[in-house]
């Protein structure tokens, strides 16, 4: 008698007559709940709902009902490689299911029953809801890096690409995947004209691209400014710096300002700051404090503070190095800059970088007056927040 009438259940679902909230509201009753949830184990019973997508929207549109479909591995199956899992909204079923998002897809069942449904990946790959709780369950994840039906829809999507890019937990798994090609990660697009000796940097939604040179010629050097959203297929040209500028640098303060230091304009080596604010891909530039003295190929690193530290270069001549390194405290456009200790020996066209451990570390670069020398050398530093105190330890 039960199966009985849950089979007419069945029946008024699919035709249309039980609609979700009905059903919702059938299945608060323990006895029904029960029944339901037995028809749910039967494979050739559950087949036949998850081929009518009446039945499909009604099922998904009960959380209660849902939350039986989770349970079941028999369901999770038929339900998840439907034809009318997209058209009856996979989100719902899988995403906004009873609030069973998180444990329907961290469980591996379910998750693997989606990775092997191309129809069912597709969806999830498609909704950046559905992907963040795939991206943050290692279970989940594991289950997408077994299946090549899942990596494929995965890399097919960049709403699902940079969710997976954007978590520890995903990338790892995506790159460790046997299924994984480099030609999964999707490219960056070419510059819209060839640049040497610029500065970048990444704000929080774009990568920038500032200044730089197109050929060896002094005419050459540019003020132009490109963007590429994070994810995004093509760049914009944003504002253009006051000024063309080559070998400066570019460094993202705590505010998301953009600071830009020092350089080479065609004809000479600069001084001068700009700080850029940046709205969309719009960038309103200012002038700021000038630095000291003149300086290129030199290199810049934010500090944990939110101060900028300025290492290295030359200045008017190859064989005129910046021995000074120079800490600046940035309010507004104003930029107080102090003269620090120097690291240990000349050189240009290096990198300085702050590590996660709190140290500095500049790395290599070109000495002696030709620029042809490069050096393995390498800086390691600890400088105080609350001083212009740096310690310099150089491994030659």
């Amino acid at each position: 008698m039960p199966m009985l009438r849950a089979m007419r259940l069945l029946n008024a679902i699919e035709a249309g007559t039980t609609t979700g909230s009905q059903l919702q509201t059938l299945l608060q009753d323990s006895g029904r709940l029960a029944e339901f949830s037995a028809l749910l184990q039967m494979r050739g019973q559950v087949r036949r709902m998850a081929a009518s997508s009446t039945a499909m929207n009604a099922v998904a549109a009960s959380s209660t009902a849902m939350n039986a479909v989770a349970a079941s591995s028999v369901a999770r199956e038929a339900f998840f490689g439907s034809s009318f899992s997209v058209g009856a909204g996979l989100n719902t079923l899988i995403v906004s299911g009873g609030g069973t998002s998180d444990a329907t897809l961290a469980s591996l069942n379910t998750m693997s029953a989606v990775a092997a449904s191309s129809t069912a990946m597709n969806a999830v790959a498609a909704s950046s809801t559905a992907m963040n709780a795939v991206v943050n369950s290692s279970t989940a994840m594991n289950a997408v890096a077994a299946s090549s039906t899942a990596m494929n829809a995965v890399a097919a999507s960049s709403t699902a690409m940079n969710a997976v890019a954007a978590s520890s937990i995903a990338r790892s798994a995506f790159v460790d995947s046997t299924h994984a090609t480099s030609s999964m990660v999707p490219p960056i697009p070419q510059l819209p004209s060839a640049r040497a000796s610029q500065a970048s940097v990444a704000t929080p939604t774009h990568l920038v691209v500032i200044g730089g040179h197109e050929t060896s010629g002094s005419s050459s050097v540019r003020n132009t400014v490109y963007m590429l959203p994070h994810g995004g297929s093509s760049w914009v040209t944003s504002t253009p710096l006051p000024a063309v500028r080559r070998a400066h640098t570019a460094t993202l303060l705590p505010d998301g300002r953009i600071l830009v230091t020092g350089g080479h304009d065609g004809s000479s080596v600069r001084a001068e700051c700009w700080i850029g604010a940046v709205s969309g891909t719009t960038i309103t530039w200012a002038s700021a404090t000038s630095l000291p003295a003149v300086r290129r190929a030199h290199a810049a690193v934010r500090l944990s503070g939110g101060r900028v530290l300025v290492a290295g270069g030359v200045g008017t001549a190859d064989n005129d190095p910046r021995t000074q390194a120079l800490i600046g405290t940035v309010s507004g456009t104003t930029i107080t800059w102090q003269t620090v200790a120097a690291p240990h020996g000349t050189r240009g066209l290096h990198t300085c970088d702050l590590l996660p451990s709190g140290y500095i570390a500049l790395v290599g670069g070109s000495v002696g007056s030709d620029w042809t020398v490069g050096s393995s050398s390498t800086v390691a530093a600890l400088y105080s927040d609350n001083s212009t105190k740096v310690l310099w330890r150089q491994n030659p």
